[in-house]
C-alpha cells in the first residue's frame, strides 16, 4: 500500500492520468480486502493518496455494481456462513479447499 500511495503522488491513477485495467485490478482487490475487514480505518489513513484513489474508482458507475458481489460474499465471510462455490477458488479470498488461503473458512460445493 505504501509503494502504490507514492505512486499515486505523480498521478491520479496508476498508469498515468487515465484510467487503464491495472486501476480496475487493483481497485477491486482492495474491494475485496475492504469488504473482508482486511484493511481498517487506521490503515487507510496511512495511505491518504491510495485512499483518494480508492475513493474515485468507486463513485465510477460501474463500479458499484461489479463490487456488490464482493462486499456480499464479504459480509458472508465476517458472518461465518458458508459460501457455496462452484469452483475451487473464488473472489471470496481464501476459499480454496487447501493452501494457505483457507484460514479456517468453510467450503463446501454447491
Amino acid at each position: 500500500m505504501g509503494i502504490m500511495d507514492r505512486w499515486l503522488g505523480h498521478s491520479d491513477y496508476l498508469c498515468g492520468a487515465d484510467i487503464s485495467f491495472a486501476d480496475l485490478q487493483g481497485f477491486h482487490e482492495f474491494v475485496s480486502h475492504q469488504a473482508g475487514a482486511i484493511i481498517d480505518d487506521q490503515t487507510w489513513q496511512q495511505h491518504p493518496k491510495l485512499r483518494e484513489w480508492f475513493e474515485r474508482l468507486e463513485q465510477r458507475p460501474h463500479a458499484k455494481t461489479v463490487s456488490q458481489t464482493i462486499k456480499q460474499v464479504g459480509a458472508m465471510r465476517i458472518a461465518g456462513d458458508q459460501i457455496k462455490m462452484s469452483r475451487r477458488t473464488s473472489l471470496a479470498k481464501g476459499t480454496e479447499i487447501s493452501g494457505a488461503g483457507t484460514i479456517g473458512i468453510p467450503y463446501f460445493e454447491s
